[in-house]
C-alpha cells in the first residue's frame, strides 16, 4: 500500500472524529519531517502515523465494545485504565480494517503511547511525532521538538517520556510500566547525560 487512500481517510475521519483527525494530520506531517531528518522509510512511518489513533473511539462504552470485538487482552495496568490499550486496539484495527500486515508498522502503532524496551526507529519516530506535533503547544513539546531536530532523538524521547510521566502523576493516573522501562533503557544507553 503506497499511502492511505482517499476513501480510507474518509473512513478514518468517520471513526475518530474531526478533532482527532486534525491531530492525526499533524502527526503525519511531523513523521514526515522526522523520517526525512533521520533518513528513515517515510512510507512505513506515514502509514503508522495515519493509523496510530484509530482505536481512540468515543464514547467509552463503544471503545470497550471494540476492545472486545478485536479480542484485545488488557494487562494489569490497562484493566485499570483501558485508555492505555488504544495503541493495541489501533494496531488490531489497522490490520483488519486497513489490511496492514507489516509487523514494524503495527508495532509502531501498538507502542506509540507507552513506548517499550528496544524501540525501533519507526517506534521512536511515531511515538515522538505524536508528542511533538505542532498543535501540542506546551513548553516541553517545543523543547523536545528542538532536541529531535538537533540530532538528539533519544534525549527528545526521554524528555517526552519524563513530561508524560509528570502529567500522569499530577492527575493521579496509572503509569504503564513499559514507559518506565523504555525511559530507563534510553538513559542507560546514554541519553540525557
Amino acid at each position: 500500500m503506497n499511502s492511505i487512500e482517499k476513501w480510507q481517510k474518509e473512513m478514518l475521519l468517520n471513526l475518530i472524529g474531526n478533532k482527532r483527525y486534525k491531530h492525526t494530520i499533524s502527526v503525519v506531517e511531523t513523521v514526515e519531517e522526522l523520517s526525512n531528518y533521520y533518513n528513515f522509510n517515510l512510507k512505513k512511518a506515514k502509514i503508522a502515523a495515519w493509523l496510530h489513533d484509530l482505536g481512540k473511539i468515543k464514547p467509552r462504552e463503544k471503545y470497550m465494545e471494540y476492545l472486545e470485538k478485536y479480542n484485545i487482552e488488557l494487562d494489569q495496568y490497562e484493566i485499570q485504565s483501558a485508555e492505555l490499550a488504544h495503541g493495541k486496539l489501533s494496531a488490531a484495527m489497522a490490520s483488519v480494517e486497513f489490511d496492514i500486515h507489516d509487523e514494524e508498522i503495527l508495532e509502531a502503532i501498538r507502542v506509540h503511547t507507552t513506548g517499550k524496551i528496544d524501540m525501533s526507529m519507526i517506534d521512536k519516530i511515531v511515538f515522538l511525532a505524536d508528542y511533538i506535533e505542532p498543535s501540542r503547544e506546551h513548553e516541553a513539546c517545543a523543547k523536545a521538538r528542538k532536541l529531535a531536530f538537533e540530532g538528539k532523538l533519544e534525549d527528545s524521547l526521554i524528555m517526552a517520556m519524563d513530561e508524560t510521566i509528570k502529567f500522569v502523576i499530577e492527575r493521579r493516573q496509572l503509569l504503564h510500566i513499559d514507559t518506565i522501562k523504555a525511559r530507563n533503557q534510553l538513559i542507560v544507553k546514554g541519553g540525557s547525560n
